[in-house]
């Protein structure tokens, strides 16, 4: 009973303490929140306030259980493990989400890069091509005979992999920021990316690599989400089509 001392509340199925002109209880748990604020919009949502501690202080033995439940869990190595794998998931988000929005780029805050493709792509436009095959063409930079994948935000121990081929040689995949965007807008970054993979196979490179310090089996267990991890799933994919030997080092 809500309120025992008054003779209205004795009767469970009365509303609104028998008084509905003046008061509305739109949720029936607590009339004494509907007298004590009257109507109107703001008595509506002093009335909302009213319910919430209501509900709080009628609730709160069952509030205290759950919540030792909880710690009590949370303690436990079940409960560890959960914490765990949660911090191991969100971490796999956030690096999915770094390497997509970062692939390919390389201007920093200010701009385009001194190796930007932007322009070369509407050159290429300019000239005729189709979107894919100015993106393929304008993004496929570098020199030599291997072919170098890798993250860009690489990680400790390793190298970067437009550094790789930019320092031991090699082509390499770089759509820098301007056309990266406009790709991934259109909904064809993947595409473009498969493309340029394929044509180099299909033009024969001498091998592809991983930046250095990083193995297949690296890529594929600690960043399963990447552009690098696709990148190797495509390579595998097309590595026996074109006659190559598809090993931990990809070459």
């Amino acid at each position: 009973m809500p309120e025992p001392g008054n003779p209205q509340a004795l009767n469970r199925y009365a509303y609104v303490l028998n008084n509905p002109l003046r008061y509305t209880d739109p949720t029936g748990h607590s009339p004494q929140c509907a007298v004590m604020i009257g109507g109107g919009p703001l008595g509506a949502l002093a009335a909302l306030v009213c319910e919430i501690g209501y509900a709080a202080v009628s609730y709160w033995p069952q509030i205290q259980a759950l919540a030792a439940d909880v710690a009590q869990f949370a303690a436990s190595p079940q409960g560890q493990l959960a914490l765990q794998q949660a911090q191991q998931a969100d971490a796999a988000v956030k690096q999915a989400t770094t390497n997509a929005s970062n692939s390919g780029n390389t201007a920093g805050p200010g701009g385009i890069g001194p190796n930007d493709p932007w322009d070369k792509f509407n050159q290429l436009l300019g000239q005729g091509k189709s979107e894919i095959d100015a993106a393929v063409e304008a993004s496929t930079q570098g020199s030599g005979d291997r072919f170098v994948i890798g993250p860009y935000n690489a990680p400790a121990g390793t190298l970067n992999y437009i550094k790789e081929a930019t320092d031991k040689g090699g082509k390499y995949f770089d759509a820098g920021t301007k056309l990266w965007g406009e790709m991934a807008q259109k909904g064809i970054a993947g595409q473009v990316n498969r493309q340029v993979i394929y044509e180099r196979m299909k033009a024969g490179i001498g091998r592809i690599d991983l930046s250095s310090g990083l193995t297949i089996d690296d890529v594929l267990q600690t960043m399963p989400k990447s552009w690098t991890a696709q990148e190797v799933t495509w390579i595998e994919e097309l590595a026996q089509r074109f006659g190559y030997i598809y090993c931990s080092e990809i070459s």
